[in-house]
């Protein structure tokens, strides 16, 4: 029996989610010049301060993760993709040389030293006409909690664990996952 080869590829997909005091943000405005004096009477009118609501922190896709070239055989297995982007191969799946092997990177900004909460999907799944491979186990550097530099940004790398079929068909796979990040 020929070995399969894989070629693939996940998509990160990034997200945002409210801090948990994401109540409405009040800023307040200069009021308006009003001339009042003796000659000319004039009711100032009442002005609203505006609510101001958005995003205190955003999450930008730099790249995708990529397991690279794997070959399957008979016997289903993993290959683990480290967040700094080296793979390994478990049971019955062998690297392949070519395209190479990438952990998913993101830019996370934020006002400077704010610390912000990660939380990655459980599984993922990949396609490639009509055959279907999962993604899970995903770990992220740093893991759990990061934190933003000094600099007003943060770099969230993400890999994960691909699970390989017996005599998995050959293709060139890919999917999609979110990461979400918040501000505690």
């Amino acid at each position: 029996m020929r070995p399969s080869v894989l070629v693939l590829a996940l998509f990160a997909m990034a997200a945002l989610a409210p801090s948990a005091d994401a109540g409405p943000r009040e800023r307040a405005r200069p009021m308006p010049a009003i001339r009042v004096d003796d000659a000319d009477p004039v009711t100032a009118p009442s002005i609203a301060a505006p609510t101001l609501a958005g995003p205190l922190i955003t999450i930008t896709r730099v790249q995708d993760m990529g397991f690279g070239k794997v070959v399957a055989s008979a016997t289903a297995g993993t290959v683990t993709l480290a967040t700094n982007g080296t793979r390994t191969a478990a049971g019955g799946t062998t690297l392949a040389n070519g395209a190479s092997a990438k952990a998913a990177q993101f830019t996370v900004a934020a006002a400077a030293l704010l610390l912000y909460n990660i939380t990655l999907p459980s599984s993922s799944t990949l396609t490639s006409s009509g055959h279907t491979m999962t993604v899970d186990t995903f770990t992220s550097n740093p893991s759990g909690t990061g934190q933003i530099g000094a600099g007003g940004t943060s770099t969230l790398l993400v890999g994960g664990k691909l699970h390989v079929g017996a005599s998995q068909a050959s293709g060139s796979y890919s999917g999609t996952f979110n990461v979400t990040v918040v501000l505690p």
